[in-house]
């Protein structure tokens, strides 16, 4: 009877190890996506900001 109880008890361990590791990938990959959308819209941000500096140094390198 013991080591049903601890062959019940070493797999539920398991399987809650295993639970975490997909719930870790999941965050993981949640994470990766925010960063890229951050850096992206950072990016389109600069993409932004350069285009409106373009006009200007146009302007002051044809004076």
């Amino acid at each position: 009877m013991r080591y049903n109880e601890t062959d019940s008890s070493n797999n539920n361990i398991l399987n809650n190890i295993l639970n975490l590791q997909k719930e870790e990938k999941k965050l993981f990959k949640k994470l990766l996506l925010l960063i890229v959308n951050f850096l992206v819209i950072i990016g389109l941000g600069a993409t932004k900001f350069l285009l409106l500096l373009a006009p200007l140094g146009f302007f002051i390198c044809k004076s």
